[in-house]
């Protein structure tokens, strides 16, 4: 998982929802520059089961970006 916001001020977007600011500002603050580091710190905070449809419309938006959004869609 890769986040692709360059200005810190994007997270303030009016069409994003208080959990998916929450979610970009988690992965900014755990950003690593190995993206599957990035992932592996995300799954042991963010609970994906609960964030499902968050991240997959950050990924949609283009805010991340995220190799496993396609399995992710099929559950």
């Amino acid at each position: 998982m890769k986040i692709n916001i360059k200005k810190v001020s994007e997270i303030l977007d009016s069409g994003l929802s208080m959990a998916q600011r929450g979610i970009l500002i988690t992965i900014l603050l755990m950003k690593d520059s190995t993206p599957k580091l990035t992932l592996a710190k995300c799954k042991a905070s963010l609970n994906f089961v609960t964030h499902r449809e968050d991240l997959v419309y950050l990924h949609e938006k283009g805010f991340i970006s995220w190799s496993g959004v396609e399995l992710d869609k099929k559950k």
